[in-house]
């Protein structure tokens, strides 16, 4: 018993000194800040730019809760025009090949659920949206999605 508890006690010891040896010869990796952009940000993310730049929706498809006011976190459906708005993209309907989740966290980190809408567009072959960590939230998105496009 004394010996298990010794060998677990220096195992974790080694461990330590083993990390911190890394840090001190390797270092950490730097993280680089994105660059900047030329808008400000309340500016290029929010949703009265689109609103403004594409008038009245017909319907509003909230993909993120916490980020409803602004263009990442809702899509903007135009049935007359057959196309729908998102971070100020326009997608015509026609232009949709698939849509698609998944999720994208990494292991050991909170599940982050992102729908996928792959397009023929030149520009945007593939819109990426994130809808946060719930699952059924994800899934209830992607249908408000496929209806509006089947219709």
């Amino acid at each position: 018993m004394e010996k298990a508890l010794l060998y677990a006690l220096m195992t974790a010891i080694l461990g330590i000194l083993i990390k911190k040896c890394f840090k001190l010869f390797v270092g950490e990796t730097p993280v680089e800040a994105p660059d900047q952009p030329s808008v400000a940000s309340t500016q290029r993310n929010s949703l009265d730019v689109s609103l403004s730049s594409y008038g009245e929706p017909d319907d509003i498809i909230v993909v993120d809760p916490t980020k409803m006011n602004e263009a990442t976190g809702s899509i903007l459906v135009y049935h007359s025009k057959r196309t729908l708005v998102y971070n100020n993209i326009v997608i015509n309907k026609k232009a949709i090949a698939d849509i698609t989740f998944h999720n994208i966290a990494i292991p050991y980190t909170p599940d982050i659920y992102e729908i996928v809408i792959k397009t023929t567009l030149k520009d945007h072959p593939e819109i990426f949206i994130r809808t946060g960590p719930d699952i059924s939230w994800t899934q209830d998105v992607l249908m408000q999605i496929k209806s509006v496009i089947s219709t």
